[in-house]
């Protein structure tokens, strides 16, 4: 992918190639005066034949105005009482309103809170109020937030990592479990575009412009206006390079219709708009970057419990110094918090149940770091309860419960608006019991240690279903907490019932035929930490616990861990072959710029990153006890004497073996002189090894260079070179391609920019061809024939290719079959097979065909059989004239003899 922060220049300098700043202005005018001509009477926009719904194309028509930069406060009282009886009823329109609120200067702050009350705990954000999590709501949801103005992280930070999570293989989103479509995937990166800066976004970004680039369907469009549309408002902020959707814009330009409309429908049209008046702002060298460069960087951590290292799910952490940010921990105990970059400041935690502690931290621009693993020590005399509440007929939270406790302690407490509860209680014997409108109460007992952790996860059933006294069932899966990997072999034992079953494969178990009661379920393995979970179960329920993550007992004690990846700071690319080194320890990355430290003694060390042509990064770390630290490194590539170099970019992310790839590079010249300077390409293949490093033959070159590979860069200009790397026969993998430019005279090394190109696994046949052996029979003859069977492959690995053949006579009787096997190896393009002969008849005069096969179904682009020629076989005539016939005994004449021979077909 292009580098995430926009270069206003080289934008304006590709854009107004593309589309110049004044048919974007006169496109956006004739279709806001088309809009115009839509409201009806009462204010409100024609919109029955649309492909949206009513607030939907408003809150487009409202958005649109705001980018072409219109006054809001000046619309209608009308639409904004309409708009305003929809914003309730779904996310979407909510947060529809809210934006375009935002634009006009109107107070929202009352439906901000309402969208803020339907983020569920897994972070996203539900269509309605206590409903699940949807990409879409939350998609919007984000939108939203940002266009208000929200800054905590204990919001957005969730919300991130929902879209994350639900990203698919092929880089987009989907609805519900349908595949990835244009518009879901769209939306998803545009809720996360404007957080680059703050979150580790590259790899989801780069992955989501991927799956929309390859949807165009013609021209550079999509399968409508409105997906073209929100295609380019996704792509455009996050693109650096133009060239990339230029095609895209120009397409949704010339769909524009003679009435200015788009379809004739207010809602590609409104869009339109957007899109255009983005490119239009993205063309002014004076506008701000989209998205700025990143002030904040994101600090992780997982909470755990010190007594029994069990997760800590809804602790609170907050910054000392900056009270408004703030985060919770998800079920795994695992937290995000994004902070301002380079500023030291106190994190402090606070979990019920729990003493509360402080830590220093500081991180880097646009870096994630991680504190690793924080353990909290219990209150003296305290346990902790916590859980959800979830009803059964919709599998959701249940907001309305309450909480009673009675015992040792009496509590009672209404459970939060997404049915969670967490409660810090002191040892002892209680009896529970929670209770919902409209739902039959679940009640238990338990006995709670000092130090322990228990989580209760009843199930409530409606009222309107009776309780017949079927048996209850329990289920869940069980995950290592640190990797999210399945754990199998866990025991899970419920005494109260005298049962024990272990994990399988997948980390999941299964209890059937409970009678109605309380149940703890203990979990243990060798190497983590246990956990214990209460469950109040009704009849004919089955409880799902849901995912269940033990933390690993650390391995070697007083030794800590450092787990990290290596990018470029530009763009996110994978750093392959940096040097990682932590006091006695060291390593290099892998081919994915990823790298691990093992048995680092000190808790206070250096964490020192290098590689050839990056500035080096070092880091101090403070960790509070031994355990793992994980982090992302961006290294800064150097560019020396004024010479900058950018973009370095392959036509496509994978070839084939055996083929052309075709790249590019930007060069710029900030010096006061001209850059005469060498380029040279490295390749190293995917376990590191150096190819070697070559000069650079660019395609195109100005007459008058000094040679093929010098390039001449004039102060204060800027051009892009192309030229290609041969993936020849090179095994399937990742290669890093790294260019670098030298002083032509000197050799300095002045800048050095890489990319990693896959070659993908090559199977590819280009001829099979089989020849006889001689070419030529007499008819008649009986001889002995053999068969020459040449093969011509591009292939990157070995692979078996049986071809079978048929020799027939020019009556179509087959005469001979064979069938040779070859084992075809890459570095043997052309393999040349003869075979023993075999006796043939020659019959027939005429050509004998040869039909080749191809069986083992590796599909050749030629097939060449050769014909066997057989020449008829002929008997001589022999004609015989005298001249004269008759001649005198004593006679001297000569005498003329003819004599002609002349074949004849047998």
């Amino acid at each position: 992918m292009g580098r995430l922060f926009i270069e206003p220049a080289r934008v304006l300098v590709t854009l107004l190639l593309l589309l110049t700043a004044a048919p974007v202005l006169a496109a956006s005018a004739q279709a806001l005066a088309w809009l115009d001509a839509q409201r009806q009477a009462d204010g409100i926009y024609h919109t029955a034949d649309s492909v949206a719904l009513e607030p939907q194309v408003l809150t487009e028509i409202l958005l649109a105005r705001a980018a072409h930069g219109d006054d809001l406060a000046a619309t209608p009282a009308s639409i904004w009482t309409r708009f305003s009886a929809w914003a309730e009823a779904d996310t979407e329109f909510l947060a529809g309103w809210i934006r375009a609120a935002a634009a006009a200067g109107h107070d929202h702050a009352v439906a901000l809170g309402q969208l803020r009350a339907r983020q569920n705990e897994d972070g996203g954000f539900a269509d309605q109020p206590d409903g699940p999590s949807t990409v879409l709501a939350t998609a919007f949801a984000l939108q939203a937030l940002h266009a208000a103005g929200v800054d905590s992280g204990a919001v957005l930070g969730p919300a991130v990592g929902f879209l994350m999570s639900r990203a698919r293989s092929s880089g987009g989103w989907a609805v519900g479990t349908n595949i990835s479509t244009v518009y879901t995937s769209a939306l998803a990166l545009q809720a996360l575009a404007p957080l680059a800066g703050r979150y580790n976004l590259v790899a989801t970004i780069d992955g989501a412009v991927t799956y929309l680039l390859n949807q165009r369907v013609g021209g550079g469009a999509y399968a409508s206006d409105w997906e073209t549309a929100h295609a380019l408002l996704a792509l455009m902020p996050v693109l650096a390079d133009p060239g990339r959707y230029g095609t895209t814009l120009r397409a949704l330009d010339d769909a524009q219709d003679l009435h200015g409309s788009w379809s004739d429908d207010p809602y590609p049209t409104a869009l339109a708009v957007r899109a255009l008046s983005l490119a239009e702002r993205l063309s002014d060298p004076q506008a701000p970057p989209i998205p700025p460069a990143p002030t904040h960087g994101t600090m992780s951590g997982t909470l755990v419990g010190d007594a029994d290292g069990a997760p800590l799910s809804g602790a609170q952490i907050t910054v000392q110094e900056l009270p408004e940010l703030q985060a919770a921990s998800l079920s795994t105990g695992r937290f995000e918090l994004a902070l301002p970059a380079g500023e030291p400041l106190t994190l402090v935690y606070q979990a019920a149940g729990y003493l509360q502690a402080t830590q220093p931290v500081m991180v880097a621009p646009g870096e994630v770091t991680s504190v690793g693993t924080v353990r909290l020590t219990p209150m003296p005399d305290h346990g902790r309860l916590f859980g959800m509440v979830s009803a059964k007929d919709t599998g959701a939270a249940l907001a309305t419960a309450v909480l009673r406790l009675s015992g040792d302690v009496a509590l009672d407490t209404p459970v939060g608006g997404d049915g969670a509860f967490d409660v810090a209680l002191p040892g002892g014997n209680y009896a529970i019991a929670v209770e919902a409108p409209g739902y039959h109460p679940v009640a238990g007992s338990l006995s709670l240690q000092v130090g322990q952790a228990i989580h209760f996860a009843p199930v409530l059933v409606p009222e309107s279903e009776p309780l017949d006294g079927t048996p209850a069932a329990v289920m869940g899966v069980v995950q290592n907490a640190e990797t999210g990997a399945p754990l199998a072999g866990v025991s899970v034992e419920a005494p109260a019932a005298g049962l024990v079953v272990l994990t399988d494969a997948a980390g999941r178990f299964h209890f059937e035929g409970l009678v109605a009661g309380s149940y703890t379920f203990s979990l243990s393995r060798d190497g983590y930490h246990g956990a214990s979970i209460m469950v109040g179960l009704v009849p004919s329920i089955t409880a799902d616990l849901g995912i269940i993550a033990l933390p690993p007992v650390q391995e070697s004690a007083g030794l800590s861990t450092v787990v990290g990846v290596v990018v470029h700071a530009d763009d996110g690319a994978p750093v392959p072959g940096a040097r990682a080194s932590a006091g006695a320890q060291s390593t290099t990355t892998d081919g994915q710029g990823q790298f691990r430290l093992e048995g680092i003694t000190e808790q206070d060390f250096s964490l020192l990153v290098t590689a050839d042509g990056f500035a080096s990064r070092e880091y101090a770390i403070q960790l509070p006890e031994p355990g793992t630290l994980q982090i992302s490194v961006g290294l800064t590539p150097y560019d020396r004497g004024g010479l900058r170099l950018s973009g370095l970019r392959a036509a496509q992310p994978a070839y084939e073996a055996h083929s052309e790839a075709s790249l590019e590079i930007d060069l710029a010249n900030t010096a006061q002189e001209a850059q005469i300077v060498r380029l040279y390409l490295e390749v190293n293949d995917p376990s590191g090894d150096s190819l070697g490093e070559q000069p650079v033959a660019p395609i195109m070159r100005e007459e008058g260079a000094l040679d093929a590979a010098h390039v001449t860069v004039e102060p204060g200009g800027q051009l892009t070179e192309r030229f290609s790397w041969f993936t020849e026969a090179h095994p399937p993998g990742d290669y890093r391609l790294s260019l670098r430019a030298y002083q032509a005279f000197n050799g300095e090394l002045l800048g050095e920019r890489s990319l990693v190109l896959r070659i993908l696994e090559t199977r590819r046949i280009e001829l099979v061809s089989v020849r006889p052996n001689p070419l030529y029979l007499t008819q008649g003859a009986v001889e002995e024939v053999g068969f020459d069977v040449l093969v011509q492959h591009r292939s990157n690995v070995p692979f078996p290719l049986e071809v079978t053949f048929q020799l027939a006579d020019p009556q179509a009787q087959v005469l001979h079959t064979g069938t040779v096997a070859l084992e075809l190896r890459p570095e043997q393009t052309n393999r040349l097979e003869t075979l023993e002969g075999t006796a043939v008849d020659a019959a027939l005069p005429g050509a004998h065909p040869i039909e080749v096969f191809e069986t083992s179904g590796y599909a050749p682009a030629v097939v060449h059989g050769q014909p066997l020629y057989v020449a008829p076989g002929t008997r001589v005539e022999i004609r015989q004239r005298r001249t004269p016939g008759v001649i005198a005994p004593d006679g001297s004449n000569p005498i003329d003899i003819e004599i002609k021979l002349e074949g004849k077909d047998q």
